[in-house]
């Protein structure tokens, strides 16, 4: 598997005879489809190309997925393809990887250069080439191992990290995008990510076993209650019981906050924060491990469109979606639902646009989510707003001027005619 045919004709012919032939079923690539977020345009290789690139996070998982399939100790496959595609330059080459062990150095070298700061990166390159001429191992040539460990800073650089075919540039990671201002992921890849990197949620009922779960808050009513919703989004959705029951299902809970990134006009130079927490097992619950940033934005942007944004696809995700499970290497349905909206006073009185109360101090944000293109924020957006609506009054006041003076006109038309009709009866009557 370290050396694969780069022409073999379709991307599953890099699956192992032993599992193709063999009486277990086993997953295409396109099974692994469900990782490719890219829209059309975004597929193909460069503008108006017809073939279409690979989506890099479904070619990593089906990489980790084909490799730990052979061995179910080995779950580095994914790493193995993406510096395997680093060294030839090629992030297109999806039959091509290296070993284990040599997948192992490049991670511990990968992982020094990132957590060292800038200054240092460039000592550590030096050192590590004048340690290699000491001992005259850069002129030793070994066949078994493909990867070039650069003297040159922008060379690791290239390989590592701001490369287009370089590893990090590769890497698993959601798409990013703009919602009002604000840089957010989505909830759904987030999770179809954490879960093919291990997938070691604690479910409040499990698929698998088709048991539930009880330890820490899955043994709560409020999580009883939202495994209850969540079995009936998913019956309204039309799936059976026996597929119900084969759902993982778990919770998720979100946290926002303000932040202060300098202390110069704290107004506009905070941030906003909302992040959300994946069904931790109780063993890893303060770890930090299942809490992800969702999005960020200025703290003086309006945040509702955000957080209504993310409940929408919540929601959604209570009638459950596939995803790939690295711990036990096969494709699951799971379901999650929102359990609470955690934050401070002042923050959640501004998602709930409820109004600060007390006795010093004036009151902030709205009691009313109120609509900023009929009452604008800005100056110059008001004085328009307020313009137009003079002139409509003024428009107004003109059609009912006019309806009056019609009335007026027709009124006195009627009383003249009826005056008329009455000297005319009058003279009648003294004849």
């Amino acid at each position: 598997m370290d050396h694969i045919d780069e022409d073999v004709s379709h991307i599953d012919d890099m699956l192992p005879t032993t599992l193709s032939e063999g009486g277990n079923s086993y997953y295409s690539y396109d099974d692994f489809s469900f990782f490719d977020m890219r829209e059309e345009h975004e597929k193909q290789i460069r503008r108006n190309s017809v073939r279409k690139s690979h989506c890099q996070n479904q070619l990593y998982f089906y990489q980790k997925y084909i490799y730990k399939a052979i061995n179910n100790c080995d779950g580095t496959g994914g790493y193995r393809g993406l510096v395997g595609r680093a060294n030839v330059g090629n992030r297109e080459n999806s039959h091509i990887s290296v070993s284990k062990k040599e997948a192992r150095v490049v991670f511990k070298y990968h992982h020094i250069i990132l957590k060292l700061p800038g200054e240092y990166k460039q000592d550590f390159v030096t050192y590590d080439n004048e340690k290699c001429e000491l001992f005259g191992l850069d002129s030793i040539n070994h066949k078994n191992v493909t990867t070039k460990f650069t003297r040159e800073m922008k060379d690791v650089q290239r390989f590592l990290t701001k490369g287009a075919h370089s590893i990090m540039k590769n890497f698993p990671v959601p798409k990013v995008f703009n919602v009002n201002n604000h840089a957010c992921v989505g909830l759904e890849e987030t999770i179809r990510i954490m879960a093919g990197h291990h997938g070691l949620f604690g479910f409040a009922w499990d698929g698998r076993t088709q048991m539930p779960n009880r330890d820490g808050l899955n043994g709560t009513k409020a999580v009883a209650d939202l495994v209850n919703d969540i079995f009936d989004a998913m019956k309204s959705d039309g799936l059976s019981d026996a597929s119900i029951r084969e759902t993982h299902i778990g919770w998720v809970y979100f946290w926002s906050d303000s932040f202060l990134r300098c202390f110069v006009k704290q107004k506009d130079n905070s941030v906003w924060i909302l992040t959300v927490t994946i069904c931790p097992p109780l063993s890893e619950i303060n770890s930090g491990r299942y809490t992800h940033v969702l999005a960020m934005g200025k703290s003086s942007e309006d945040h509702t469109s955000v957080i209504e944004y993310y409940y929408r696809e919540v929601k959604k995700l209570m009638k459950g979606f596939h995803t790939y499970f690295g711990a036990t290497n096969e494709i699951r349905c799971m379901s999650v639902g929102c359990l609470f909206h955690s934050s401070d006073r002042p923050e959640r009185q501004f998602v709930t646009n409820t109004r600060k109360e007390g006795h010093f101090g004036k009151c902030s944000n709205y009691s009313y989510c109120v609509d900023f293109e009929k009452l604008s924020a800005c100056k110059e957006c008001y004085k328009k707003s307020f313009s137009t609506f003079f002139l409509i009054i003024i428009v107004q006041n003109i059609a009912n001027a006019i309806n009056i003076l019609v009335g007026l006109l027709i009124q006195m038309i009627h009383c003249k005619k009826a005056y008329q009709s009455q000297r005319i009866t009058l003279w009648d009557q003294t004849k």
